[in-house]
């Protein structure tokens, strides 16, 4: 390698543009001209140009500058300039003497050996870069030290920082994978919890309801109303009532809470009281088919969020996925993690808040059950879930 060429590559590696290190070197080298760069155009990188425009506006540099002199601080050359790589690049470039007028420093040791000659007197105007050999006929400039070369210490200033490893992204990143994984827990709360309606008095007991089950809890009742309720939630909650209570299969204790399917329960209400009242001799009236009816809407609205529900689940588990492997940098997944995690946390958080925007419409009203928890939490999901995807979109890791 000549000295120019090395003097060129010294002045690079400080972060110089190849404009400025090319009209710095031939000051002293007439007629240098740079080996051809080792490194790809800036068309063929990858670049997030909202990273470049926020970099270079926190260290006042130029945008096309900045692109330009990245090219040689790809840590990993995979022609992807990654955010913590504009800002290695933008750091040195700020932290560098511009060539014009370089402020004083101590001579940095060559990384190779000097040259043997010692240095002649040089010409009026003309300075040998300090820290190496001068060539023939040159000197270095009274009170001006050149850059250094790549690699060698910098007086007073330490080590070149080297670029940061991929993932080290915004604080804002690391909302977004908490954001996205408790859409998914709470879509997965909303399918299995019996939380959704509540109603103070079933049978004495608390009935509270999910999407497609519920529960009669009888264990705050006193002792004689508590064997009546539980003995009517064992039986209305039976998957099959005809076949067990035929088979007079019922457990010697019952227990106090049961739980079953809103399904079963409204077959067996509507078994149970019809055999009741036909038994005196009566006949169902269109009140109480209204009631049997309000039941199977119940479990009809319950259905169909919790299909829509159990897509959001799916939705929300990739979005963790593809989220989680951007924001902390990791490669392994073929596809732009960025892009398609911010399809997966607006769609996750999107599908959550349909199911219960249809669930709600679906409810017959004339119920008088009252919200319960489980709904506010599956809101609560939707948000973050949206949250998610647009933070990915806003402050992810471009390349993982």
């Amino acid at each position: 390698m000549s000295d120019g060429q090395a003097y060129y590559d010294g002045l690079i590696g400080q972060g110089y543009t190849p404009e400025q290190a090319t009209q710095y070197t031939q000051q002293y080298y007439a007629g240098f001209q740079p080996a051809v760069a080792q490194v790809a155009a800036v068309a063929e990188f990858q670049v997030e140009q909202t990273h470049v425009a926020e970099v270079a506006q926190e260290y006042g540099v130029s945008p096309t500058q900045l692109v330009d002199t990245a090219r040689h601080f790809d840590a990993n050359a995979d022609q992807i300039l990654q955010q913590s790589e504009l800002q290695a690049t933008a750091m040195q470039m700020t932290s560098t003497v511009a060539p014009t007028a370089p402020a004083p420093m101590a001579a940095a040791p060559m990384a190779a050996a000097p040259m043997a000659a010692a240095p002649m007197a040089a010409p009026p105007g003309m300075a040998a870069p300090p820290g190496m050999a001068a060539p023939p006929g040159m000197a270095a400039p009274p009170g001006m030290a050149a850059p250094m070369m790549a690699g060698a210490p910098m007086g007073g200033m330490g080590m070149m920082p080297a670029p940061a490893a991929s993932g080290g992204g915004d604080p804002l990143g690391y909302v977004a994978v908490a954001c996205i994984v408790l859409t998914l827990v709470f879509s997965v709360m909303g399918l299995f919890m019996d939380s959704w309606l509540t109603e103070g008095d079933a049978a004495g007991g608390r009935m509270s309801m999910g999407l497609t089950s519920m529960t009669i809890d009888c264990d705050e009742l006193n002792e004689t109303s508590k064997a009546s309720c539980a003995s009517f939630g064992y039986i209305l909650l039976l998957e099959d009532m005809e076949k067990t209570l035929e088979a007079e299969e019922e457990p010697d204790e019952i227990p106090t809470s049961n739980s079953g399917s809103i399904d079963d329960f409204c077959s067996n209400t509507e078994t149970f009281a019809t055999a009741f009242i036909e038994g005196f001799g009566g006949t169902i009236d269109d009140e109480a088919k209204e009631e049997f009816q309000t039941c199977y809407d119940t479990a009809s609205a319950g259905s169909t969020g919790g299909y829509i529900l159990w897509g959001a689940t799916i939705a929300a588990l990739a979005g963790v996925v593809l989220i989680a492997f951007n924001i902390f940098g990791i490669g392994a997944l073929p596809v732009d993690t960025q892009k398609f995690g911010f399809i997966a946390g607006v769609a996750a958080g999107a599908l959550t808040g349909i199911a219960v925007l249809v669930w709600y419409l679906m409810l017959p009203s004339e119920g008088d059950m009252s919200s319960g928890m489980n709904v506010w939490l599956t809101i609560a999901g939707s948000l973050t879930g949206i949250a998610a995807g647009i933070l990915t979109k806003l402050k992810g890791n471009p390349s993982a």
